[in-house]
């Protein structure tokens, strides 16, 4: 690769890395705002739609915008109809996950008591935002696939700033509630979900494409979904079974306290995405034992220094937090920071997982977001009924523990194989 084109990729990282930090920090900024005008009950059923509507837009996903990228690529270099059809097939797969997702986030919605004293109106409007904000996010990933970085870039931060105008609107005039905060998450995702996706989508040439190069674009497309779907749909119902659990078992005080800390530590998650950005490139590099052993080190010291500001946020927890999200959200403080401590752990070996897909040893992590997704579930029903919030935390910490153990475990295998 020639010096011109690792520049390239390393300022296109370096965007991509800016632009999430940003999208993330507005995201952050939105939901302080509505919890500062909610209160700490208001806000626990606010972050409760919130996440039921992410579940929805998760699912709606479900490993198909990776499975995209990595077929678009190949598929623009036979031909544009090809990828272009790639596109169209993608789409319908799409509609489909986005039925099956709205029904089960509907019939969860209906489970959980947190969700009774929600009108069918809100419900509705929350709803059609996790749709347009799936089709947003899919939009997102289209960018990514035709390589318009600066584009991706803008598109990305353009939803979550537009949403923090109209709710800064809204909180200055006194109009911000529930319903309103809804509405305005709803009405931007809605606005450009629609946007993106009427601009990118064209026809081009795809009745050009064969008939046998249409089935093997749909086959090799199934594939790949039945390789990420069963480890995404782990992944998705162990984020969101916690606070399901809280909701099911403990009261909104609990819950709006669990909300609380779930994002304060949401600061950690924006890091850990900054040495996702850095590291994926390096560890698809690694090919020897040496090689392995030079990334664990690069891994462990940049790691270490993302987690240097975590470890002040758990320090420093007692007098921040409050002060973001208001007074009555100091008893969010001990889980905040019981999560974060988990959150340090995982900066340190998540990385080393990154190494698996070259060495073969991706299924491994399919069976650890199954066991983690047990692990959740049995032993959160056993801390969430008698701790609540702090009960949820502890979940969250174990969680991160047991991925530590796997991850390391599997990487000297990893490493051996590697010899």
């Amino acid at each position: 690769m020639s010096a011109l084109a690792i520049n390239r990729n390393l300022r296109d990282s370096m965007v991509v890395f800016l632009s999430s930090v940003a999208a993330s920090g507005l995201v952050f900024l939105f939901q302080l705002i509505v919890a500062k005008d909610l209160g700490l009950r208001e806000f626990g059923s606010f972050v409760l739609l919130i996440e039921i509507m992410s579940m929805i837009i998760l699912l709606s996903d479900a490993g198909l915008a990776v499975a995209f990228v990595n077929l678009f690529v190949k598929a623009r270099s036979r031909s544009s109809g090809e990828a272009d059809y790639l596109l169209w097939v993608s789409m319908r797969w799409k509609l489909m996950l986005i039925l099956g997702a709205v029904l089960l986030g509907m019939i969860v919605s209906r489970v959980l008591p947190g969700t009774e004293a929600i009108g069918h109106w809100v419900f509705a409007i929350a709803v059609l935002g996790a749709v347009g904000e799936s089709f947003y996010q899919f939009g997102l990933s289209m960018l990514q696939a035709q390589g318009r970085i600066m584009t991706l870039a803008r598109d990305r931060v353009l939803l979550p700033l537009a949403r923090i105008l109209l709710v800064g609107l809204l909180h200055l005039t006194g109009l911000l509630s529930l319903e309103s905060a809804l509405l305005a998450n709803a009405a931007m995702a809605v606005g450009f979900g629609m946007l993106i996706v009427v601009r990118l989508i064209h026809r081009g040439d795809i009745e050009q494409v064969a008939l046998d190069r249409r089935m093997a674009i749909r086959g090799e497309l199934q594939k790949m979904l039945r390789s990420t779907q069963i480890a995404s749909i782990c992944v998705i119902a162990t984020a969101k079974l916690q606070f399901f659990l809280v909701d099911v078992f403990s009261d909104s005080a609990q819950l709006g306290t669990f909300a609380a800390a779930h994002r304060y530590s949401m600061v950690a998650s924006i890091l850990t995405v900054a040495a996702t950005t850095v590291l994926m490139p390096l560890a698809a590099a690694v090919d020897s034992r040496a090689a392995f052993d030079k990334y664990r080190a690069a891994s462990w010291r940049l790691s270490a220094c993302f987690a240097v500001p975590v470890l002040a946020l758990v320090l420093f927890a007692d007098p921040i937090l409050p002060l973001l999200f208001g007074a009555e959200f100091d008893v969010a403080v001990v889980p905040a920071q019981i999560m974060l401590l988990g959150l340090v752990l995982s900066m340190f070996v998540t990385p080393l997982s990154y190494t698996f897909y070259n060495a073969s040893a991706a299924p491994a992590l399919a069976w650890l977001n199954a066991g983690q997704l047990v692990f959740s579930c049995v032993v959160g029903l056993v801390l969430i009924p008698t701790y609540g919030a702090i009960g949820a935390a502890w979940v969250s910490l174990g969680v991160n523990v047991l991925g530590l153990a796997v991850i390391v475990t599997v990487a000297a295998t990893v490493s051996r194989r590697l010899s």
